[in-house]
């Protein structure tokens, strides 16, 4: 009972009245956030990264360059000796054309290879090159004479 003296009113038997019907209610957008906007960590740490690794792959480049550099110039040192070890007979003296032995023609010397013999006093006294004899249908290696062009510009 009411305070007047009246019965309180009994509650409404059922559902509940449904809200006003409309359009759907979208959730509100959450705040965009820019990870690699102007300014930003994620934007620092990716270009302090990338400029790292740029700087790591230059360094190796250069590392392997200068390597390769240094190995190829002493097994070209080393070939060269060789070479000129070959050209020497064990009593010291060099080879010259027509001689018995031909430096040029010792084993494992390479297609190619030139050389002009001096004297004491700078005269030329005989060289060749060392070609193949395949062009002649015969095997092996034999020495052509440099034109004096080739003398010339050996001097």
């Amino acid at each position: 009972m009411s305070q007047s003296g009246q019965p309180a009113p009994a509650p409404a038997a059922g559902p509940s009245p449904a809200p006003a019907a409309g359009p759907p209610r979208t959730p509100e957008p959450l705040p965009r956030t820019a990870t690699l906007g102007r300014g930003t960590l994620g934007r620092q740490l990716v270009i302090r990264v990338t400029a790292l690794v740029a700087l790591a792959a230059l360094l190796i480049t250069m590392a392997t360059a200068l390597a390769a550099q240094q190995l190829l110039m002493s097994q070209l040192d080393r070939q060269l000796d060789a070479v000129t070890g070959r050209l020497r007979n064990p009593s010291g003296s060099t080879w010259l054309p027509g001689g018995p032995d031909g430096g040029l023609l010792r084993p494992g010397q390479p297609i190619g290879t030139l050389a002009e013999f001096y004297d004491t006093d700078g005269t030329p006294q005989g060289g060749g090159m060392l070609t193949e004899r395949g062009a002649a249908g015969q095997r092996g290696a034999a020495v052509t004479e440099l034109p004096d062009a080739a003398v010339n510009q050996l001097e």
